[in-house]
């Protein structure tokens, strides 16, 4: 359950964490605004489009395997993000991040549900669905702090 929660709360910032920074981007990369915000689009747009893909593979893996690439793929696009020497090597960043992200999203409430007798989860359910928008309202305020220190 413990798993579950953290998952939901790394995985929500990276939904709008750099909302913040797309003038920064746009500035730093010298690319235009619009160019820019697909750094924002190229977490979201595969988190929607492959949570059913997700669910479907996940299915088919297993919960352990899935749940060691999602986070060992979510990291690495995090880092690759990071690391980003051009707009588009941060967008190619930012789809990896999403479409682990998509795993990290269908895993939670299996993670939440299969971690407690049946008749207790409902609060099991209830850690990641509060962590999870808990997450994703840090979001603004941690990418703030980071623009703020590091740029």
């Amino acid at each position: 359950m413990v798993v579950a929660g953290l998952l939901s709360f790394v995985a929500m910032p990276d939904m709008n964490i750099v909302n913040l920074a797309v003038s920064s981007l746009s500035h730093g990369f010298r690319v235009a605004v619009e160019t820019a915000q697909w750094a924002v689009l190229g977490y979201q747009l595969p988190v929607v489009a492959l949570l059913l893909p997700a669910g479907q593979w996940l299915d088919r893996t297993g919960l352990r395997p899935a749940l060691l690439c999602a986070t060992c793929g979510f990291a690495l696009g995090s880092a690759a993000s990071a690391a980003a020497p051009s707009a588009l090597w941060l967008i190619a960043a930012r789809m990896v991040q999403g479409a682990f992200g998509a795993v990290l999203f269908v895993l939670m409430p299996v993670l939440a549900a299969r971690s407690v007798r049946p008749e207790l989860r409902g609060r099991a359910m209830s850690v990641p669905a509060t962590l999870g928008p808990l997450g994703a309202v840090t979001g603004p305020a941690l990418g703030g702090l980071l623009l703020d220190h590091f740029g």
